[in-house]
């Protein structure tokens, strides 16, 4: 069952949440999922999209997935189900200069957030979706790769500050699975 299927007309939101956490407690879960965010359309937004691209190239493991998350948003619940890790590579803007590669748990993520200020570039952030998915029990470990970005305007590429830094991206979430 998917977390974001219509409810059944007999069942209340509160049964059908409780059925779809005991599907999943039930589940053992064997994926690691590497997911990039962002717009390739803007520029350095889509740094996540392009790392993601490489990645697919490099690794070749049955209980590794690694996807393109396009803009995120709450479609990505469905992509979580099954998972016990997840790293999210996104461009993220921390106020830093171009191209510095940050690693965050959610918890850590917050502590960049001020008042109204969103840290994503996105209509929905990742910690948003991370705490829909919890709802939902489900909590694999999250990892959150932000790098920093340079350019967001409607441009199809990313910058030479990223494309400098993506070994070392690529690098950093190699390390992580």
């Amino acid at each position: 069952m998917r977390l974001l299927e219509k409810y059944n007309d007999n069942a209340s939101p509160i049964t059908h949440i409780r059925m779809n956490k005991l599907k999943i407690e039930n589940r053992k879960s064997k994926i690691i999922k590497i997911i990039g965010i962002g717009n390739i359309l803007m520029a350095d937004d889509g740094l996540g999209v392009y790392a993601v691209e490489e990645l697919n190239t490099k690794i070749n493991k049955k209980d590794i997935d690694v996807i393109d998350g396009g803009t995120g948003g709450y479609s990505l619940l469905n992509i979580l189900e099954d998972s016990k890790k997840v790293i999210f590579i996104d461009a993220v803007d921390m106020g830093l200069p171009p191209g510095t590669i940050k690693r965050f748990l959610p918890e850590q993520l917050k502590a960049i957030i001020s008042d109204n200020k969103r840290y994503s570039l996105h209509k929905t952030d990742i910690t948003e979706v991370i705490r829909m998915a919890s709802l939902f029990g489900v909590i694999p470990q999250f990892i959150i790769f932000g790098v920093q970005p340079k350019i967001i305007k409607k441009k199809i590429g990313i910058s030479e500050e990223i494309k400098r830094k993506m070994p070392e991206l690529i690098d950093l979430v190699f390390n992580e699975i």
